[in-house]
C-alpha cells in the first residue's frame, strides 16, 4: 500500500511510543473485502516478517504466507518466485494481510480482476448465495446479475442438448479438424481452434464434450444441428435472444450471459428439464408476525404432470390394475387384457379412491399419514385438486435429454477439464469449464440435484486475464471451495435414470452398436434414448444392459 520513510528502530518500540504520524498513517486505510492493514516492523532470518496491526496488536507473517508474491510486470507476466523475505518486504511497508487459520496470516492484495458467484436451488431457482464482486464499498456493480460476458465453453452443454434434440446421440461421430468459415456476420474468415492447438480427428459427441473440443462442437452445430434449430432450442432456457450470435461462434459461447443467466439455464439440467426463474425474497413478515409478502415461484413438480405424460408410450399396455382386498392392500392383476373387455371392471381411478378411503379411516398418527402418502404418491392423474394451487414449472427439454447432458458433464468432472473437482470426493457432480476468446473470461458451472453454482472471473475492462488463465485453473478452484462448504454433510444426490434410457454396447470407433465378438479394445457402453439408438449396417442385435448385473468394462 505504501512505504513509510522512518527509522527502523522506531518500529521496534512499543506501539504506544510510536510517533503520532505513523499511527495515523495506519488508520488512513480501510479494510475492504475483510482484509486487515498492518505495517512491517522487522524481517527475520527464518524468512518470516514481524507486523503490527492498526490496533497495535503484533503478529508474525510466515514464509508460506509471503512466498506467493512473485514480481508483477504486466497482466499475465510475472518474475521468478522470491527466495527470501527481503525480496518482498521492507520494514515500514504498509500491507494488507488475510487470515489463513486462527493466528496464521498471509500477505494479501486487492486484485485487479473481479469474480462473481451465484448459486440456486434447481427445484425453484431460489438464490441461495450471490457474490457480485470483491467488495461493495469498492464497486457497486453486481457482476453476478449485471455483467454480460462471453460464457465460452461453459455454453456448450446447451448446444449439445440441441444436438440431441435434433436426433444426434452421445455416440454420434463428429470431426475435430481445421475449419474455415467465411462469415458476413463476423466480417472476416473465421478459423476457430482448440485451446491445445491440436486436432483430434473423428470423435464421439460425448468425448467432444468431455475434452471441450471447439472444432468438433462447431461442426456439430453447423452440420448436425443447425443454427436456427439451436436458437429455438435455447430460448426457453432464459437466455437473452438478442445476445445469441446467428453463426458458428454460438457453439463456442460467442454470445453474452451473466452468471445468473447461466445458473438459471443450468438448473434445467439439474432438475430434469424444467424452466425455473431465480428469486431472492421468499417471505416478508411484519412486526406482528403477519405475512406481508410471500413469493410464488415456479417449482418443479413431476407429480403435477398427468401420469400418461410421464410414462413412455410403449408401456401403456402394462399399466397395473389395483384390486382392493379385505386387508386394504393392493395386488396386481396380471391379465391386463380383461380391463379393456369387461365393462364391470372398476377404473384405476376409482380403485385408488376406494383404497385410499379404506386406509384413511385407520390412520391414527402423523407417522401413519406420512407412510400413507409415500405409498400412494398422489399425482395430477389421481388427485388433481392437490396440485391446483402449485405454480408449476414448464418442461423445456425431455427428462431423457437432461439426463444425457448431465451424464456427459459428469464425465467432465470424472476425467475431463474439470477433473480437479474430484478432490471433493463426490460422485454426483456434473459441470463444465469455460474460457472465452483471448482468455478474457474464466467460468465454471457445476451442479448436483440439490445445488447449481456458477463462478466467473475476469476484468471489468474486458482485458485478457493472462496466457495461463482458463476455467479449470482460475474459476474451478473458487467453485470447489464454495461447494466444499455448501455440500458439507449432504449425501450424494443425482437424478434417477428416467424411463426411456437404454445402455448399449458400442464400438468406440464408429459409435455403432457392437456385434458379439467385436474386438474388446474397441468396445464400451453408451447411454441412448431408446428411440435414438443408432442402426448401422454392421450392427448386431441391440441389448439394453442398463439394469444388468454385469460390471461395465469401461467407465465412460
Amino acid at each position: 500500500l505504501a512505504q513509510l520513510e522512518t527509522d527502523a528502530q522506531v518500529l521496534t518500540q512499543d506501539f504506544a511510543d510510536w510517533p503520532i504520524e505513523i499511527q495515523q498513517a495506519l488508520q488512513d486505510y480501510g479494510n475492504p473485502a475483510g482484509l486487515s492493514v498492518a505495517i512491517v516492523v522487522g524481517l527475520n532470518e527464518d524468512n518470516t516478517a514481524d507486523i503490527v496491526f492498526q490496533d497495535g496488536v503484533a503478529a508474525t507473517l510466515p514464509w508460506h504466507g509471503i512466498s506467493w508474491a512473485n514480481p508483477f510486470f504486466d497482466r499475465g507476466s510475472f518474475g521468478p518466485a522470491p527466495q527470501s523475505v527481503d525480496e518482498v518486504l521492507t520494514p515500514g511497508d504498509i500491507i494488507y494481510v488475510m487470515p489463513i487459520t486462527i493466528g496464521d496470516w498471509a500477505l494479501a492484495q486487492l486484485p485487479d480482476a473481479q469474480s462473481a458467484l451465484v448459486s440456486v436451488d434447481p427445484h425453484d431457482a431460489a438464490i441461495t448465495s450471490l457474490v457480485g464482486g470483491l467488495d461493495f464499498s469498492l464497486s457497486k456493480f453486481n457482476r453476478a446479475s449485471q455483467a454480460a460476458r462471453q460464457p465460452g465453453s461453459s455454453f456448450k452443454p446447451f448446444i449439445y442438448s440441441a444436438a440431441l434434440e435434433a436426433g444426434n446421440t452421445l455416440a454420434t461421430i463428429v470431426l475435430d479438424a481445421p475449419v474455415v468459415i467465411n462469415s458476413s456476420a463476423l466480417e472476416r474468415l473465421w478459423r476457430p481452434v482448440n485451446y491445445s492447438g491440436r486436432f483430434y480427428g473423428e470423435q464421439r459427441v460425448r468425448e467432444a464434450m468431455v475434452r471441450s473440443m471447439n472444432l468438433a462442437s462447431v461442426r456439430l452445430l453447423l452440420n448436425n444441428t443447425g443454427v436456427g434449430f439451436a436458437i429455438n432450442h435455447l430460448r426457453p432456457f432464459g437466455f437473452n435472444d438478442s445476445a445469441l450470435p446467428r453463426n458458428g461462434s454460438l457453439a463456442l459461447g460467442g454470445g453474452n450471459a451473466s452468471p445468473l443467466d447461466m445458473a438459471q439455464a443450468y438448473a434445467a439440467f439439474a432438475n430434469g428439464g424444467y424452466a425455473v426463474k431465480p428469486y431472492v425474497i421468499g417471505t416478508i413478515i411484519g412486526p406482528d408476525d403477519e405475512v406481508l409478502y410471500r413469493a410464488n415461484p415456479v417449482v418443479v413438480c413431476e407429480e403435477c404432470e398427468p401420469e400418461e405424460e410421464r410414462r413412455p408410450a410403449m408401456s401403456e399396455a402394462l399399466y397395473p390394475m389395483l384390486n382392493v382386498s379385505s386387508s386394504n392392500t393392493a395386488t396386481v392383476v396380471v391379465d391386463a387384457s380383461s380391463v379393456a373387455t369387461a365393462p364391470d371392471v372398476p377404473t384405476e381411478e376409482s380403485i385408488i379412491e376406494v383404497e385410499a378411503l379404506a386406509r384413511m379411516e385407520n390412520l391414527e398418527s402423523l407417522e401413519q399419514m406420512a407412510e400413507f402418502g409415500e405409498t400412494f404418491r398422489p399425482d395430477a392423474t389421481t388427485a388433481p385438486e392437490l396440485f391446483a394451487d402449485i405454480n408449476k414449472a414448464e418442461r423445456i427439454i425431455s427428462a431423457q435429454n437432461a439426463f444425457l447432458i448431465q451424464d456427459a458433464m459428469r464425465d467432465v468432472v470424472k476425467r475431463g477439464t474439470a477433473v480437479r473437482a474430484r478432490v471433493l470426493g463426490r460422485t454426483d457432480l456434473s459441470g463444465k469449464t469455460g474460457t472465452s476468446n483471448d482468455r478474457r473470461d474464466a467460468w465454471f458451472a457445476g451442479f448436483n440435484a440439490d445445488l447449481v453454482a456458477v463462478v466467473w472471473v475476469g476484468y471489468d475492462d474486458d482485458l485478457p486475464l493472462g496466457p495461463r488463465e482458463e476455467g479449470s485453473r482460475t474459476a474451478l478452484p473458487i467453485w470447489i471451495e464454495f461447494a466444499r462448504l455448501a455440500l458439507a454433510g449432504m449425501p450424494n444426490h443425482q437424478l434417477a435414470v428416467p424411463e426411456g434410457i437404454v445402455t448399449v454396447r458400442i464400438s468406440k470407433t464408429t459409435g455403432c452398436p457392437a456385434k458379439a465378438g467385436h474386438p474388446f479394445a474397441d468396445v464400451l457402453f453408451e447411454k441412448f434414448r431408446e428411440d435414438h439408438v443408432p442402426v448401422c449396417e454392421d450392427s448386431g442385435a441391440i441389448n439394453d444392459i442398463f439394469n444388468s448385473a454385469e460390471e461395465d468394462e469401461e467407465l465412460f
